[in-house]
């Protein structure tokens, strides 16, 4: 395994281009189909796909976790102003 194996570009939607920078293959597992990417190969990928670095060994699964916005204490007290005013 190279130290710069694979970039991972992901998307707000929660899919990921994998591109793969190392001189070993990788394998990635889609819920259908298992695919062997070799150097400079890329393939977009979703929540759950399986990525083995090397196959068979290192196995990873790409997990995509929505980020939640949090409403700052200054927006939540203007948000109860504007709502207190129109009552």
């Amino acid at each position: 395994m190279s130290r710069k194996q694979i970039i991972l570009d992901t998307s707000a939607e929660g899919s990921a281009d994998v591109t793969v920078e190392g001189q070993n293959p990788i394998v990635i597992n889609t819920s259908d189909r298992r695919k062997k990417l070799c150097s400079e190969d890329k393939i977009r990928i979703a929540n759950g796909d399986i990525l083995e670095l090397i196959p068979g060994h290192y196995v990873f699964k790409y997990k995509f976790l929505p980020v939640q916005r949090h409403i700052s204490s200054s927006e939540t007290l203007e948000k109860v102003f504007i709502q207190r005013k129109r009552c």
